[in-house]
């Protein structure tokens, strides 16, 4: 029995071994502010590549719905344009966008039209674009 508590006392904690010092405190701090900076970047860039895909899907669908439109309409009617004003996403007055569209006579072929239609939009002080470019047939 005297063995057991002569080894059971050697188990203690003795002096340095209480605790965690201020150093090791003050580490840590420092440790986790940094994770926590680098894990604020990491989402502010991820949050700014989704915004930048929103507005180029948009843009895509923009320039989509008007090639289909003029594909749409008779086929002396298909001239070069562009909206009046700007437009949102869902091509409506009062949005972030701005659509234009060129025709080309005979092309690819005689007796098409090559429509090419450019979706502007202002990103963060610059001028982004999307273009798309798609054929008419009577």
């Amino acid at each position: 029995m005297k063995r057991i508590l002569k080894a059971l006392r050697g188990l203690t904690l003795r002096g340095r071994n209480r605790g965690f010092s201020l150093v090791d405190v003050l580490i840590g701090l420092v440790l986790l502010a940094l994770a926590l900076m680098f894990g604020l970047q990491v989402s502010i860039a991820a949050s700014r590549v989704t915004q930048s895909n929103m507005y180029v899907s948009s843009a895509a669908n923009l320039a989509e719905v008007k090639i289909e439109e003029l594909r749409n309409i008779d086929f002396d009617q298909v001239v070069n344009g562009a909206d009046n004003g700007t437009i949102n996403e869902l091509g409506e007055a009062g949005g972030i966008y701005s659509r234009s569209w060129t025709v080309v006579e005979d092309a690819p072929d005689d007796g098409m039209k090559e429509v090419t239609v450019v979706v502007t939009w202002d990103r963060m002080g610059q001028t982004a674009s999307f273009d798309l470019t798609g054929v008419v047939a009577p």
